[in-house]
């Protein structure tokens, strides 16, 4: 590292890339905020804005309950979970499955021809809410595995680990195909039944009521999973249709800043490459342009 040449710019310039870095910051922290408004608004159309998971010491099941759902670990007859499901069964809507389809589509990168292009996701990319196509296509001969396919307004949720929230809309338009994990459950809107967009319901499902459900649910210590057929029959109440385009909008909002955090902060780093090359003036001209575009 001690031969590594750094260059000697000014204290104006410095200035300028120190201020453009804080506001990618600024703007991808309005980003996170703006998905927080959006679960705050579901929440509150739902009537559970104030709930959190009840802990009780000790409770209890019957044992017709465990024998129809075929498990016998206590976790998954945890009373917050039954509390938030009868919850939202309370109000008038239907559950998840009658809703949107399951998509088991899946990619076979050695029935594709090897230099066919696709978007590969993995799960860890579905932390972030939006899979989009700033994902960097590769060739279907550098895929190993078996994996799903989505389409743009697909909505992608990871079985794996609920805790970490790894669901995510799926933009990234159909000119290049998309493929993920074989970990990813894909869901799509019943046709005919498009009055909860897909934003809406990662929103929900993001959110404590559902993600108590699926906590409760997961089977396994090392890789904990929960099922296809749990997360299908979560209550969806209509009162999430009604708020719908609201919460789309809001988080539409919060993706295009998050888009644009991420404009500045490449424009800065283009900035410090142009500085080197062609100097000071013209990589200002630059950050004026990428600036006044973003």
């Amino acid at each position: 590292m001690d031969q590594l040449w750094v260059p000697h710019l000014s204290p104006e310039f410095e200035k300028r890339i120190s201020q453009t870095v804080l506001n990618a910051r600024t703007t991808q922290e309005a980003s996170g905020t703006q998905l927080q408004r959006a679960e705050d608004t579901l929440l509150a159309a739902l009537g559970l804005a104030d709930w959190t998971p009840p802990e009780p010491l000790n409770y209890s099941a019957r044992a017709s309950d465990a024998f129809a759902a075929g498990r016998l670990d206590a976790q998954y007859f945890m009373p917050a979970k039954e509390q938030v499901r009868q919850s939202l069964a309370a109000l008038p809507g239907r559950v998840l499955g009658d809703r949107v389809d399951s998509i088991r589509d899946i990619f076979v990168p050695d029935r594709a021809p090897p230099d066919m292009l696709v978007r590969n996701y993995d799960v860890t990319d579905a932390l972030v809410p939006l899979l989009d196509a700033e994902k960097e296509p590769q060739a279907a001969g550098e895929i190993g595995s078996i994996k799903k396919t989505f389409k743009d307004g697909d909505l992608a949720i990871s079985r794996l680990r609920a805790y970490l929230r790894e669901i995510a809309v799926v933009r990234t338009g159909d000119d290049i195909p998309s493929v993920g994990s074989s970990e990813f459950i894909v869901l799509r809107p019943k046709r005919g039944r498009r009055d909860i967009s897909p934003e809406t319901l990662m929103v929900f499902l993001r959110a404590t009521p559902a993600q108590t459900i699926l906590k409760w649910c997961q089977d396994g210590s090392q890789h904990p999973r929960f099922s296809e057929g749990d997360l299908l029959s979560i209550p969806v109440p209509d009162a999430v249709a009604g708020v719908s385009d609201q919460i789309t909008t809001i988080v539409q909002e919060g993706f295009a800043a998050r888009y644009k955090a991420r404009q500045l902060l490449e424009a800065a780093k283009r900035g410090v490459e142009i500085a080197i090359e062609d100097g000071e003036d013209a990589a200002m001209a630059f950050l004026d342009k990428a600036e006044g575009a973003s």
